[in-house]
């Protein structure tokens, strides 16, 4: 491939790369202001516009790239590459990001952590949201986010057993699972689609619509499920560390503090009912 042809489509790349970025800066700003609430990726957000410059140009460098390896190569490897950077955004790279360059860490509970033989980084957040929240797919970019509300309302112990379920699902590699698993779908299905403009020339709208669906009940079905098994085997980690009356007070006063979010369970979450049988029956503590 000549030279021009390569800057050229260096230059599509980084173009669709910037596409990609501010569309993920405008569904969070739809979500934040529908919803009136923050959208995870607004909790990862820095004040700071060199950090905003950093993170853009090595998104769309990165997209660039791999766009033009595709291109030269155009096999399958390179085009999980390519779409990988799309998933690798909000998984590893903003939290990586974040990790170094946010200053409101928790020492307190980092050095607890280390106490029972794990480390990761802590951060406290000033975003209003009551929850904490796990990011990182691969250790380097491992950290967790507790809002302010809880580091204020919760004593010790229960700060604790909350950072205890995120560890969970670091140490038990849920967000490397869920991550691999959003790699395969945006490669099965953009093969999917690949195929269908290929092959269907007539009847594409209806069969992307029909393809959606089937990607949509597969999650449902498949996913979430998952998910949930995940949510029981963090409560039940924690509850073996911090004890299993301790772990189970810890979740009642959560259902507080959130309104009975954990009573009224949601897509992902089982119900608080659910949670605590589970936890009784297995930790033989």
């Amino acid at each position: 491939m000549k030279l021009d042809v390569v800057l050229l489509n260096l230059l599509i790349g980084f173009l669709i790369g910037c596409v990609f970025y501010f569309s993920i800066k405008g569904v969070n700003f739809i979500i934040e202001k529908t919803l009136k609430i923050n959208s995870d990726e607004k909790i990862l957000e820095i004040p700071s516009l060199s950090i905003k410059m950093k993170e853009f140009f090595l998104l769309c460098i990165t997209f660039s790239i791999t766009y033009v390896l595709n291109i030269i190569f155009h096999s399958n490897f390179t085009l999980i590459l390519l779409l990988s950077v799309f998933v690798s955004y909000g998984f590893i790279l903003k939290p990586y990001i974040y990790s170094r360059k946010a200053k409101n860490r928790d020492w307190e509970l980092e050095k607890y952590v280390k106490t029972c033989g794990y480390k990761v980084k802590i951060f406290i957040s000033e975003k209003n949201f009551s929850n904490v929240l796990s990011y990182g797919s691969i250790p380097v970019s491992n950290i967790i986010i507790l809002s302010k509300d809880i580091k204020t309302k919760f004593d010790n112990i229960d700060q604790r057993a909350i950072i205890l379920h995120e560890i969970g699902h670091i140490k038990k590699f849920h967000l490397l699972y869920i991550y691999i698993y959003n790699l395969i779908v945006v490669f099965s299905f953009s093969n999917m689609l690949k195929y269908i403009f290929r092959e269907y020339h007539e009847k594409q709208l209806l069969i992307i619509v029909f393809s959606c669906l089937i990607f949509g009940l597969l999650w449902y079905f498949l996913i979430v499920p998952i998910m949930r098994i995940f949510e029981y085997q963090a409560d039940l980690f924690a509850s073996k560390i911090i004890g299993k009356e301790e772990y189970i007070q810890m979740l009642y006063k959560f259902d507080i503090l959130t309104h009975q979010a954990l009573s009224n369970n949601d897509f992902y979450h089982p119900s608080l009912k659910n949670r605590i049988s589970y936890v009784s029956k297995n930790n033989k503590q």
